[in-house]
């Protein structure tokens, strides 16, 4: 038996390693193409993730062609790479995509269109899952390893954004892979050369992975100096040539092409405004520099964070400590922090984005389910009884990855709009403004076909980003032809709940109308079919206005000439009392009365409505509004409210009785 409280011995007493992470890499894939067209389609995969990696297998079948011919100057010319490589395709580094458009090929038949174009980064996130248990098994046991690679599996973040064809998770896996082909190299002249191959596709997987290696050379400079000559070597000798050889756009001046690639990528900032809400506050490009971490303590299930912290506090005392002598089992957890470090300090830098929720720092995630791992094993370390030390270990790993599958169920397809409870689930992120989803996701299938059934030759709004999947699922014959989108003089609107993107009319909708159709979890909704403002001006005579007659001096006079005055008045009935909060929607300037008094408008901050809130007693009031016209059409309005218990709602007819002919003029 190997001494557990020497992680070196382990690599000897564990057998079978091999099958069982072949197992977890089946198991992992299995899940995933299950569940691969549960999310809803993302913004990127068919805007530009879809198109590139068809582009790039047109290439790929042009240069075979060539080869088989020999005409090996045709399919390395500039004319034909740039056919295919566009600005738009090539924007990122082409592997990911180019299996993105391989599975899809190959696949789409036998799968569909969009599970085929998702395989690619479900087979990288499987392969990672594998990695991740042989190197922390390795070195601290089969339990460990198992809390590690299952941790990550169950962590709903990576586990989502596994389900895409987007470029998050495969850099994540990406870094992964590399990490583990590093370690493993340190031993072996193979292993070695497998980390430079894999460090040259991380580097072509997105702009992330050029800082891949740095925190891996730090560490090994810290504690392998000699045992790292070989990954040494083999990076200088082969990353190189990969690097050059994955990218077409290389193939000519690589000198020229790769200085300018990430030239662009570090300029980011002054012309990719996306906006994103965080805190209560709406940011132009990226949000505080906190954001990283932040989103990380809140978006990783609770045990198995504090598995990880358990992991940095033993890597804490070997930084400091720096005993040389120790096993590489000692040394490992370091090895994790320092790339999980790297991942959120690239969030730092001033013109590198942070929008979207977690996906542009998801590496880090990986590193935190490895901390776990080692986390789990010093914990057990202080029973000092070997029985008790591995029946603990064991019960704690279940228990962490028990509850972190029943986050995921609870919260799938939409694991990306997770959060834990210690914001207080998606609840507590709501409550604080911060975004609950934003890339799509919870447009799925299942709204598809809701309104395939219900809404067959309606029209509804084209939003910002919605209106790519929305094209995308007619494109593959899942939404009816009947069913189109239009910017003006639609029946329905879509509501995405991507804060950042709001619009007043996206505001009044959320928050005074009720929704026909809603997606939720925990009670927060995450996309919404409405009624449109158009329809509901149809619906509602009831809120026509009516032109108002007043004794006003010359010079008012004047000015009600150019700006007419309309009102629209009613009897309101009460039949709770409390704080009402109203709404007001029009396209004209307007005032609310109650009981002849005006009320003083809310803090518009970001939603640009005008609210107002009053405290009303049961009984019957008088509400009035006052438009003014500034063209040639009478003004409409719409009025919602929120009552004491929480509804929103238009106000009903039932509750507003005429003062006298609301047609006449």
């Amino acid at each position: 038996m190997f001494d557990s409280t020497n992680p070196a011995h382990a690599p000897h007493e564990i057998k079978h390693n091999g099958l069982i992470a072949f197992f977890l890499f089946v198991l992992t894939l299995v899940l995933l193409v299950q569940t691969l067209d549960h999310p809803g389609v993302t913004i990127d995969e068919p805007y530009v993730n879809r198109k590139a990696g068809k582009a790039f297998i047109k290439f790929i079948e042009v240069a075979i062609e060539d080869i088989a011919n020999g005409n090996w100057d045709h399919f390395t010319s500039r004319k034909v790479i740039e056919k295919y490589y566009t600005n738009k395709t090539a924007y990122h580094p082409p592997v990911a995509r180019t299996l993105f458009g391989i599975t899809l090929k190959l696949f789409k038949d036998s799968l569909g269109e969009i599970k085929a174009l998702r395989l690619g980064t479900a087979l990288l996130f499987s392969i990672s899952i594998a990695f991740l248990y042989l190197l922390v098994s390795e070195f601290y046991g089969i339990i460990p390893g198992m809390m590690a690679s299952l941790g990550l599996l169950l962590i709903p973040p990576a586990f989502g954004h596994a389900h895409l064809a987007a470029l998050d998770s495969p850099i994540a896996s990406m870094w992964m892979i590399t990490a583990v082909c590093f370690v493993k190299g340190l031993n072996s002249r193979a292993w070695a050369i497998g980390f430079a191959v894999a460090a040259g596709l991380t580097m072509n997987t997105k702009v992330h992975g050029f800082a891949a290696p740095v925190p891996m050379f730090l560490w090994a400079m810290f504690y392998f100096r000699k045992k790292a000559a070989a990954n040494i070597w083999a990076c200088v000798l082969i990353t190189p040539f990969v690097l050059w050889l994955s990218n077409p756009l290389y193939w000519h001046a690589p000198l020229h092409s790769i200085p300018d690639f990430l030239e662009d990528m570090m300029s980011k900032g002054s012309y990719e405004k996306i906006p994103t809400t965080f805190m209560g506050e709406k940011y132009a490009y990226s949000p505080p520099k906190y954001y990283a971490p932040f989103m990380l303590l809140i978006t990783t299930p609770p045990m198995i964070l504090i598995l990880s912290l358990f992991g940095m506090w033993s890597a804490g005392k070997y930084i400091f400590k720096r005993d040389i002598q120790k096993p590489l089992g000692g040394k490992l957890e370091v090895f994790f922090l320092f790339n999980m470090m790297t991942a959120l300090g690239l969030t730092m830098f001033k013109n590198i984005p942070i929008y979207d929720g977690v996906r542009l720092f998801l590496t880090a995630f990986s590193f935190i389910a490895a901390l776990a791992g080692t986390g789990l094993f010093y914990f057990c370390q202080r029973f000092k009884e070997r029985r008790k030390r591995f029946a603990r270990m064991v019960g704690i790993a279940a228990v962490a990855l028990l509850l972190s599958a029943v986050s995921i169920i609870r919260i799938h397809p939409f694991e990306m709009s997770y959060f834990n409870f210690y914001i207080g689930g998606l609840p507590g992120a709501k409550s604080l403004d911060m975004e609950p989803t934003y890339w799509n996701d919870a447009f799925t299938l299942d709204t598809v076909k809701l309104m395939n059934e219900k809404y067959p030759g309606m029209v509804f709004s084209e939003r910002s980003g919605v209106e790519v999947t929305f094209d995308y699922y007619k494109k593959i014959g899942v939404l009816d032809d009947s069913i189109i989108q239009s910017k003006a003089g639609y029946d329905y609107y879509l509501l995405q709940y991507r804060l950042g993107w709001f619009e007043p009319k996206s505001w009044y909708h959320a928050l005074y109308l009720e929704p026909e159709y809603s997606v939720q979890r925990e009670g927060v909704p995450l996309f919404e079919i409405y009624k449109s403002i158009y329809t509901l001006y149809d619906e509602r005579p009831d809120f026509r206005v009516k032109r108002a007659y007043m004794d006003l001096s010359e010079g008012q006079n004047n000015y009600f000439k150019r700006n007419k005055l309309f009102i629209w008045e009613k009897f309101l009935i009460v039949e709770e009392p409390g704080v009402y909060q109203f709404g007001l929607w029009s396209y004209n300037q307007a005032d609310l009365r109650i009981d002849f008094a005006k009320l003083k408008s809310l803090p518009k901050r970001r939603r640009f409505l005008p609210e107002y809130r009053v405290r009303l007693d049961k009984g019957i009031h008088v509400i009035q509004v006052e438009l003014f016209r500034g063209g040639y059409k009478k003004p409409k309005l719409l009025l919602g409210w929120v009552k004491p218990d929480g509804k929103k709602e238009l106000i009903p007819r039932e509750v507003l009785l005429p003062i006298e002919d609301e047609l006449a003029e």
